[in-house]
């Protein structure tokens, strides 16, 4: 997996793998390695010209190994009486100075010496599939266009997430927890010590004139209320989503809603809520889901008059899926972790629709956004690794509508969540699938469920 960020800096990331030429031998136990390398562009000097700035990058290279096994401590003969760590960092910076040779090399005219063209860079292409990125897709990142007409010019604010206010959480939603049994609780959500609603403001977002001067801004508070979390466990991955399933907390506060209304009462349901659904790829096949309470429409149906619930109201109750898959923003963090998970993960704000598939599910009282991870092999491979360290991350996410104009600037967090050192197993609670006739009904509308639930 590789990665080109906004300013300038690639992220590669690498696992060890098993390979036919290299096969296990039954006199050696295999160890594993995973590893990132970050090559990083000279700052900017606004005072010097471009002709005047030295053609150098900083090459950072962090590995991690696990030999699967006890190792030697002192010196061995086998490795030039070094000892083992000493012997593989000795390997690892020789690895390094052997890409600063093959760069050099660029410098001077080589012999042939039986190969067309440059040796080492046919050596690297040979062994590696790398191919230098297009003079077009290198024009398109100076210039400061991802190609899909989404602005990320080096003059743009790098810095998403702001650790001042890392350390707040909301409190009054477990609280609620512990006095009702209602749709935060029916059926059992994930425990609350996992995860938690951190504070929107800590995610810094486009100012109201950030099309002229691309300021970030604090997000100040959230426009929607995170109220439950789930993260289950299925056989196959359910594109119909959580929504609309007849046995999770929607549907059930649905019709706990209509009995309780029938008897003259009120019920715990808020009058909309937001759902992502975030498909993790398998196998094993796991669905994370955060569920936002919107307590008042009208800062979601433009009656406010507010930037944000115009937007809001576009996507929520407009006809447009392409409008969707361009404005439906990912704002990532990872608090506390690994390195290599954090470089991977990255915190550069992203257009979900153009990385991933995904699938709506409409009704005037809810609507969930379904991400298929699995639609993308970069995403499959952040995944991948990250799921390897879940248990050492805190992650916190902030879900938001992209603003593309003063009419829809500034930008607010919709809703946020962190979530506590993740664990994946059999421990989660199991999901079964919906009814056949659900799911051929969503096959039959082509993959967008739209039902008329509760209203």
């Amino acid at each position: 997996y590789w990665r080109y960020d906004p300013d300038g800096t690639y992220v590669i990331c690498f696992d060890s793998v098993r390979h036919s030429k290299c096969p296990p031998t039954p006199e050696y136990t295999r160890g594993d390695m995973h590893g990132v390398y970050t090559i990083a562009p000279r700052k900017r000097d606004p005072t010097s010209s471009s002709s005047n700035t030295p053609h150098e990058c900083l090459l950072t290279s962090v590995v991690q190994v696990n030999p699967n096994g006890w190792v030697p401590l002192g010196p061995v003969p086998l490795l030039a009486h070094q000892g083992y760590g000493e012997a593989f960092a000795v390997s690892a910076l020789l690895q390094i100075l052997d890409i600063k040779d093959a760069l050099d090399h660029e410098r001077f005219i080589l012999p042939a010496l039986g190969s067309n063209g440059n040796p080492a860079q046919s050596a690297i292409v040979r062994d590696f599939g790398m191919m230098p990125p297009s003079p077009s897709f290198t024009r398109r990142m100076v210039d400061g266009d991802d190609g899909n007409g989404h602005d990320h010019s080096q003059s743009d604010d790098p810095f998403s997430y702001d650790f001042t206010y890392a350390t707040n959480e909301a409190t009054e939603s477990k609280m609620d927890f512990h006095k009702q049994r209602g749709i935060a609780t029916q059926p059992k959500p994930l425990p609350a010590h996992k995860w938690a609603q951190p504070d929107a403001n800590s995610f810094r977002v486009r100012g109201k004139t950030y099309k002229t001067d691309k300021i970030k801004i604090n997000a100040g508070n959230s426009i929607g209320r995170l109220f439950a979390v789930d993260v289950v466990r299925v056989d196959e991955t359910m594109y119909t989503g959580f929504s609309t399933h007849p046995t999770e907390r929607i549907q059930l506060g649905l019709e706990r809603e209509r009995q309780l209304k029938s008897k003259g009462l009120s019920s715990d349901m808020p009058p909309f809520i937001f759902v992502v659904n975030i498909c993790l790829p398998g196998p094993p096949f796991y669905h994370g889901v955060f569920y936002y309470a919107i307590d008042d429409r009208s800062t979601i149906d433009g009656t406010d008059g507010t930037p944000s619930s115009k937007l809001c109201n576009q996507f929520f109750f407009g006809d447009s899926d392409e409008f969707r898959d361009s404005t439906f923003k990912l704002i990532p963090q990872i608090v506390e972790g690994n390195f290599m998970v954090r470089k991977a993960v990255g915190s550069t704000p992203a257009i979900m629709g153009t990385k991933l598939r995904q699938e709506y599910v409409k009704n005037n009282r809810y609507f969930e956004v379904i991400l298929d991870c699995g639609s993308s092999s970069v995403a499959t491979g952040v995944i991948r690794l990250s799921l390897g360290y879940a248990k050492t991350l805190v992650v916190d996410m902030g879900f938001l509508f992209e603003g593309n104009s003063e009419t829809t600037l500034p930008e607010r967090i919709f809703g946020c969540v962190r979530m506590k050192y993740p664990e994946f197993g059999t421990h989660l609670r199991k999901v079964e699938p919906p009814p056949s006739e659900q799911q051929r009904n969503y096959e039959e509308r082509g993959g967008k469920l739209e039902m008329r639930v509760g209203e």
